[in-house]
């Protein structure tokens, strides 16, 4: 119901210019408009999860807005070296990528070097390097792409104790939370996880091998992130393995890890940071600043003025349920006016 009354007012204040009108406004110069995104699809990742993929043609849509819109999208770094010099131009923008999927590389990176845009990647190592899909992730494709069919399952070395049914979202659900910590409590390497992935699929009666040269679900290659880099994009922190421990050392060591792999790649010294799923505790931002880092990105939907903690900076995450009215909102900065959902730190 809010959702609903939210977008009559964002298609009246369209329809009647006021959009077009706040975006030229002193106030809106003054302000930072950071996008978020995750991954674009490679074929039907989209349809799997809405909030994390986008189809490739509406995130062309996307630039094309902010292209025609005479928006000005701008290096991260430099965007928030202008904002605190107060030198931003009119209709400032930064767009951002979490985690550096492969589809990154042959779907966004074209269409933003037609576009002639500049993008911050925020990369993951421990996938770069080791590039196998992200367990997890590959797990729940799986058990989505093969939901109208998939029969019940025993063990299979899954951890499951009785014959799981995936043919329900609440059956998946449940298969997968056991699967997670089987993998956990066990400790179960990467290439293991894998072979269990592999093993999931020959099950489901999905072609594994198939879904692993699509580069699904995969991140960016070493190689692949020093072509984006040498194209000017820039290549930045997002923890190691993905996640933000925490024991004050291990989370430390993410983003010592993290720093080293990304600065053998590119040749420099990566100092903006984001938080991995939005997950920040008031304890990470001392343990930041004394590693260098400069700036961290939130999934906390607002716009960055100089008044903003630099190391929790507000994004407007896009997504492909998101209206081109609820879009253009944020653009003009329209929405910072309207009621939104805001994540708190973790406890």
């Amino acid at each position: 119901m809010l959702r609903k009354a939210k977008l009559s007012v964002l298609e009246a204040m369209r329809t009647t210019g006021l959009m077009t009108s706040l975006s030229r406004t002193d106030w809106r110069r003054q302000r930072l408009l950071i996008l978020c995104y995750h991954g674009i699809s490679l074929i039907d990742e989209h349809q799997w999860s809405s909030g994390l993929f986008m189809p490739v043609d509406l995130f062309e849509k996307r630039l094309r807005m902010l292209r025609d819109g005479g928006f000005n999208v701008l290096p991260l770094g430099e965007a928030l070296d202008r904002l605190e010099r107060n030198d931003l131009p009119p209709k400032a923008v930064a767009i951002t990528f979490d985690d550096g999927f492969a589809d990154f590389y042959l779907q966004a990176f074209p269409l933003l070097q037609s576009y002639q845009m500049p993008a911050t990647v925020y990369l993951s190592t421990y996938y770069c390097y080791n590039n196998i899909p992200v367990f997890g992730l590959m797990v729940r494709y799986l058990m989505w792409r093969a939901r109208e069919s998939a029969p019940a399952i025993q063990d299979a070395g899954m951890g499951w104790n009785a014959p799981q049914s995936l043919g329900s979202a609440e059956g998946a659900d449940m298969a997968y939370r056991m699967l997670d910590e089987f993998v956990t409590v066990n400790q179960i390497p990467a290439n293991d996880k894998e072979e269990i992935a592999k093993n999931l699929a020959r099950l489901l009666g999905l072609d594994y091998q198939k879904i692993r040269q699509a580069r699904i679900l995969s991140l960016m290659t070493p190689a692949e992130v020093k072509k984006i880099h040498n194209a000017g994009i820039s290549v930045e922190l997002h923890t190691h393995r993905h996640r933000t421990p925490h024991d004050p050392a291990l989370f430390t060591r993410e983003i010592r890890d993290n720093r080293e792999g990304i600065e053998a790649i590119t040749g420099e010294i990566p100092r903006h940071f984001c938080y991995p799923s939005g997950v920040w505790r008031p304890e990470m931002l001392p343990l930041l600043a004394e590693n260098g880092v400069i700036s961290a990105t939130t999934c906390d939907p607002g716009l960055t003025t100089r008044a903003t903690t630099p190391l929790l900076l507000p994004r407007h995450i896009d997504t492909t349920l998101q209206a081109g009215a609820e879009f253009e909102g944020w653009l003009s900065g329209v929405s910072q006016f309207l009621p939104k959902r805001s994540r708190s730190p973790e406890t």
